[in-house]
């Protein structure tokens, strides 16, 4: 039997950063992330997997209180997951350093968020393609249960020198 959720995402993106003014609790979204796109140049020589980094970036999420539950206060610690899907293997991207988070709603208040920052992230690809296509993940769960997904399209073109094309 699960716990009831007292809270609901209203929403969440990835952006290069968000900044918190500390006096009115309004936060900045410095350059919304729809996807990643890089186009990697590949000198000759290197192994079938290479670690590819993807760069510095957070993830905002903005939780609200359920309609009933606008005078109580809310305390909870949530599990946050990065993680790739569509790879052909089973590699998983996970940073201890986030992987718990307090979430917090006074009573007084109806809304909150909180921000995953991801720093030096490298996810593995084979270089034998000419593109990798890949998502990732970052999921946040009360309990076990999945409360909050987002997801971010991640797109790599390898390009090779014309010698190598020709072989």
């Amino acid at each position: 039997m699960s716990k009831d959720i007292l809270f609901e995402l209203n929403w969440a993106t990835f952006c290069k950063r968000a900044i918190v003014d500390t006096d009115t609790k309004l936060i900045s979204l410095i350059d919304i992330t729809p996807s990643i796109q890089l186009d990697i140049s590949l000198p000759k020589g290197l192994p079938d997997v290479i670690p590819i980094q993807l760069g510095n970036f957070s993830s905002v999420f903005f939780f609200c209180k359920k309609q009933d539950q606008l005078l109580t206060a809310i305390s909870e610690t949530l599990s946050v997951y990065i993680q790739l899907s569509n790879v052909k293997s089973s590699s998983i991207v996970k940073s201890s350093s986030i992987e718990q988070l307090e979430l917090s709603i006074d009573e007084n208040e109806d809304s909150t968020f909180f921000i995953v920052n991801i720093e030096d992230l490298f996810i593995p690809a084979s270089v034998k393609e000419d593109e990798l296509s890949n998502e990732l993940l970052i999921i946040v769960e009360l309990e076990e249960f999945e409360i909050a997904r987002l997801t971010l399209p991640v797109k790599i073109n390898f390009l090779r020198s014309q010698d190598e094309n020709k072989t």
